[in-house]
């Protein structure tokens, strides 16, 4: 009769690609659960960035509140984190390019009208603005986005989408275009 080993016996099966395997060893059944944030690919992972900015933006508030004129350049500053972010999580600019000009056309653009339509119009105007921008914008930038991603494409560059590639590159674009928008803004109208 052949022996046995342990290693015969044992055999491991994936239930979810981010949540945990199982291993069975001969009688004995052990549930051994990844760690989400590991996966630096993973939607976890990318709302642990996500959050970052959030506190960054709750601990700048209060300047902002002090002096306006400082809202352009932290928007940028929050730009820059972002993209610091992704090159730590091991995505270079060229390979997140296509989200990067989505986000910097969307809220570039969006920002523009909502600041016009606040200067010659208020309040009620921007909110209006925003509104129509924000779906005109998606539009035209997803328009820009597809002939970015064919350029890619056609020159070898891998841009897989993820959701690390695809939030924060269009969150770095975003926050980039609006500060230099806001920027420009405060500096011709004087600080609001």
């Amino acid at each position: 009769m052949p022996r046995a080993s342990l290693f015969y016996f044992s055999q491991q099966i994936t239930i979810s690609s981010n949540c945990c395997f199982h291993v069975r060893q001969g009688s004995y059944d052990i549930m051994r659960f990844r760690n989400p944030l590991k996966n630096r690919e993973s939607i976890w992972y990318t709302t642990v960035h996500i959050l970052a900015v959030l506190a960054a933006v709750i601990a700048v508030f209060p300047l902002l509140q002090a002096n306006k004129f400082l809202v352009g350049p932290v928007v940028l500053g929050l730009g820059g984190m972002v993209l610091a972010m992704l090159w730590v999580s091991g995505r270079g600019p060229r390979t997140v390019a296509a989200d990067m000009v989505y986000g910097a056309i969307d809220i570039g653009m969006l920002s523009s009208v909502v600041s016009i339509t606040a200067i010659f119009v208020g309040p009620v105007g921007a909110i209006f603005g925003t509104i129509i921008a924000d779906a005109m914008t998606d539009a035209i930038a997803g328009m820009f986005e597809g002939q970015v991603a064919e350029w890619l494409r056609r020159r070898g560059i891998e841009e897989s989408r993820t959701a690390m590639s695809a939030g924060l590159g269009k969150m770095a674009g975003g926050l980039l275009a609006a500060g230099v928008i806001v920027t420009i803004v405060g500096v011709l109208i004087g600080s609001w």
